[in-house]
């Protein structure tokens, strides 16, 4: 049983990428740190995969990408954009060390970071539920409430807790951060994972109504998915799920379908029926939220990895530095709002092929401005 009254720099609720990624940061910067957890062990969940440049350039500056491609990731040296039958190829520049990007598997990514949390001197507490929050007299969040594996409940203290807890975060809940910008359920997608793919590098392909894309992952498999409008995904996959993936690949790329068709899931197809959106206010008195609890968006652009390691990056290097939980709230509402924006626009999927392709160079030049965000000296220095 853990004593009542611990005091720690931080308690960060929620060990997946936010959250461990957060908990590393704030350790090696001195901090005392508590990074809980509800499961069990830290394993697979829904995932898009796809990283971005801002995210492997940070995984690289931790010393982790190499050992990503290591362990069995795929990199990536190539994007292409299908447009309907139309195809725009584009080569990706090498990241440090790294000849492009990757797209590492959660059930690796995500216990790699609690244990660079755990070297970097933070303490795991997993099976642990989050209960609430104790407050000073000026409404000010002081510690927390848990609950141990055995049902027992105590307290512990921090300067800051951070809600690292997903889209349905009880910290935010607990701390009634607003939310400030709230989006439509997005389109309803499903994937699986198919061997004996090629890898030429993410495939993002766009047809009426359909978006789909092939992303290389770890074990030589491909992320195979499809989106399409809520109200079309039981006509499309209902009956037979893998047919209509098969299907729907083959609106854009005929081959690339019979390539899947051949092949087979190496597991059972996954499916997720899409969410809102939100950005919820990032900080408050003595709390903070990051990756999920504090943005999400849907997942039709692939951000929300490079958005939850940019988080942590952000914060601990405003908390660090000594320049404030606004400092972090500015940077990450710098593009937050216009990438939402973007984001559900695509999501909707009810465009033009000339206008999302408008999309994606707005989007663009937000990823670049986001890579620039990391080279800049003043920003190094507040997120040192």
């Amino acid at each position: 049983m853990y004593a009542s009254h611990e005091t720690y720099d931080a308690i960060i609720i929620g060990a997946r990428v936010a959250g461990a990624a957060t908990a590393m940061l704030l350790a090696k910067g001195g901090a005392r740190v508590l990074l809980v957890d509800s499961a069990a062990r830290i394993g697979d969940t829904l995932s898009t995969h796809a990283l971005m440049r801002p995210a492997v350039a940070l995984l690289e500056r931790w010393g982790l990408a190499e050992k990503l491609v290591e362990a069995g990731t795929a990199v990536v040296t190539n994007t292409t954009f299908h447009y309907d039958r139309e195809r725009i190829s584009i080569p990706l520049k090498p990241v440090g060390s790294l000849p492009g990007l990757i797209s590492p598997r959660r059930w690796l990514l995500d216990p790699m970071l609690v244990d660079a949390a755990v070297a970097a001197g933070a303490e795991v507490r997993l099976s642990t539920r989050f209960e609430g929050v104790t407050t000073g007299a000026d409404g000010q969040v002081s510690g927390v409430v848990l609950c141990d594996p055995n049902g027992h409940a105590y307290s512990a203290r921090c300067r800051l807790l951070v809600g690292a807890d997903g889209r349905v975060s009880r910290v935010a809940g607990a701390v009634k951060a607003p939310v400030l910008k709230a989006t439509p359920r997005g389109a309803a997608t499903i994937y699986g994972y198919f061997a004996d793919i090629p890898n030429e590098g993410y495939r993002w392909m766009f047809s009426p109504s359909l978006q789909t894309g092939l992303i290389p992952t770890n074990d030589g498999l491909h992320c195979v998915f499809a989106s399409c409008p809520p109200a079309d995904f039981r006509v499309r996959f209902g009956d037979d799920a893998g047919s209509g993936l098969v299907a729907a690949i083959a609106a854009t790329d005929p081959d690339v379908a019979e390539q899947l068709a051949s092949a087979g899931a190496a597991q059972r197809l996954i499916r997720f029926g899409g969410a809102p959106g939100h950005i919820r206010a990032g900080a408050g008195a003595g709390w903070a939220l990051v990756g999920d609890a504090g943005y999400f968006k849907d997942p039709a652009t692939a951000h929300g990895i490079s958005d939850a390691l940019l988080d942590a990056h952000r914060l601990s290097g405003a908390v660090l530095s000594g320049a404030g939980l606004r400092a972090y709230v500015r940077q990450r509402n710098a593009h937050g709002f216009e990438f939402l924006q973007l984001t559900t626009k695509i999501g909707a999927l009810d465009w033009s092929l000339e206008t999302l392709k408008l999309h994606h160079q707005r989007l663009s030049a937000i990823i670049n401005a986001e890579s620039a965000e990391l080279s800049d000296p003043a920003e190094l220095r507040v997120a040192a």
